[in-house]
């Protein structure tokens, strides 16, 4: 069985399959799909109540000021809570509908970087293409371009200085296991 990609920015499709990750020539009409590029975002903001329906009802209002958009011009979907912050996975709904255009018979959407395996106290990265896709727990994660791969690293170290461990893999099929020096060990 295989899966689809979907790189919407570039308009580019991958497929997944036992043999790898393979780039799409021709367009198949799956059912269920994976969003691997920068039109999904990871935002969160802390809610102080804690029934999952008064979430979702203050959830828009709590993050309208992290979007780059109108909060009407945005697509919400509800992830989980950690603590007091209320994480959700935020599409343009511009990005949603070209999907529905583009793959009619598509029932289920995920975003890939929240798919990736995780372990405790550790980052995973995979490379897909032009596109890290990093997951940092269990409801944080986020694909950027590979560019900005580094930095993205770096600014998470800085913040979570316990989080040494970094699984890598990228669409050959090569995994990489690297364990940064902890800082208790300067």
């Amino acid at each position: 069985m295989s899966l689809l990609l979907i790189d919407s920015k570039n308009t580019q499709h991958w497929d997944l399959d036992p043999q790898g990750i393979h780039k799409k020539t021709a367009l198949v009409t799956p059912t269920k799909a994976f969003l691997m590029d920068t039109s999904c975002h990871i935002l969160h903001t802390p809610i102080p109540v804690k029934q999952v329906r008064q979430i979702k009802k203050a959830l828009p209002f709590a993050l309208e000021e992290q979007l780059a958009c109108e909060i009407e011009e945005a697509h919400l979907h509800f992830l989980g809570k950690s603590g007091a912050e209320a994480y959700a996975a935020v599409v343009q709904h511009t990005a949603m509908e070209r999907l529905k255009l583009d793959f009619p018979d598509l029932t289920e959407l995920y975003f890939l970087p929240l798919c990736l395996p995780i372990e405790k106290d550790s980052i995973t990265v995979c490379l897909i293409g032009t596109q890290a896709l990093i997951r940092y727990d269990e409801l944080h994660a986020r694909s950027l371009p590979i560019s900005m791969l580094a930095m993205a690293l770096s600014q998470h170290q800085e913040a979570n200085p316990d989080q040494i461990t970094l699984q890598f893999f990228q669409d050959g099929g090569d995994c990489l296991l690297y364990t940064s020096p902890s800082p208790r060990d300067s």
